[in-house]
């Protein structure tokens, strides 16, 4: 069972923010802000050609990228409370809020944010495999990491582990469903998601004591190969099938 923070109500200025965000999503969320997001970047005091076009962002979040998500509720609020206590001084590249008092209602917010992504990516792509993701630490960090780095790499991540679930026929091998998941990112061929894998792999270890070998990805890669592989089979005999009995039929029609 997830315990929750709420169903609660967080007066944020006078901004009313519902967080329903389950409180083990907090900790993922705080993993991954400490681990791999980071914190304070504005292009107007801290640019650096190192950092691309990246708008305004803070915990990982680009406020111009990702602007749908900031329109209203814990979006809105996030960056009002930033305008409010931000300053130049202060603020300097990587500021983190660190022991301030608006810290935890900051990371309070992030988690309701990137959670609301990850309930409407879920059910579009994961669907009825959701719960297999939820029950288990590990694949429930990769999939809420997975809010970050974009609608289109969440549903590539679910392909793959939809196609592994299907693959096994009903007994879930949870060793393998984890290592699916680092193989599509450290194989990704997107040096950024696959530096993403890597730190995903350890913080598995370090946080939950779970640890996922080179020989596993190697499989999982091996297997993902062999089902594309399938698939691809099927399909063409499909094809090739309609086009004989199409054949057929215009015969029979002459």
């Amino acid at each position: 069972m997830m315990k929750y923070l709420g169903n609660t109500t967080l007066m944020v200025g006078a901004t009313p923010v519902i967080i329903t965000a389950p409180d083990k999503f907090q900790k993922y969320a705080n993993i991954l802000i400490d681990n791999i997001e980071g914190g304070y970047y504005n292009p107007d005091w801290h640019y650096t050609p190192a950092m691309g076009i990246s708008g305004e962002t803070m915990f990982g979040m680009d406020r111009k990228a990702g602007k749908d998500l900031f329109v209203s509720g814990a979006g809105k609020a996030f960056w009002d409370l930033i305008d409010q206590h931000k300053t130049q001084d202060k603020w300097k590249h990587y500021y983190m809020a660190k022991g301030e008092s608006f810290e935890k209602t900051l990371r309070l917010l992030a988690t309701q944010i990137m959670y609301n992504q990850f309930v409407t990516l879920s059910k579009k792509y994961l669907k009825d495999n959701t719960s297999i993701v939820t029950n288990d630490d590990c694949l429930a960090l990769h999939f809420f990491y997975a809010c970050w780095n974009g609608s289109g790499r969440f549903q590539k991540f679910a392909a793959a582990i939809n196609d592994e679930i299907k693959r096994q026929g009903g007994k879930t091998d949870i060793n393998m469903l984890r290592a699916v998941a680092l193989n599509s990112r450290i194989n990704s061929g997107n040096k950024l998601i696959e530096r993403g894998g890597k730190k995903m792999q350890t913080l598995w270890k370090s946080k939950f004591g779970v640890e996922v070998s080179e020989q596993q990805i190697e499989i999982a890669k091996k297997n993902s190969k062999s089902y594309a592989w399938l698939w691809w089979t099927l399909g063409g005999l499909a094809l090739v099938g309609g086009g004989i009995a199409f054949y057929k039929f215009n015969i029979k029609k002459k």
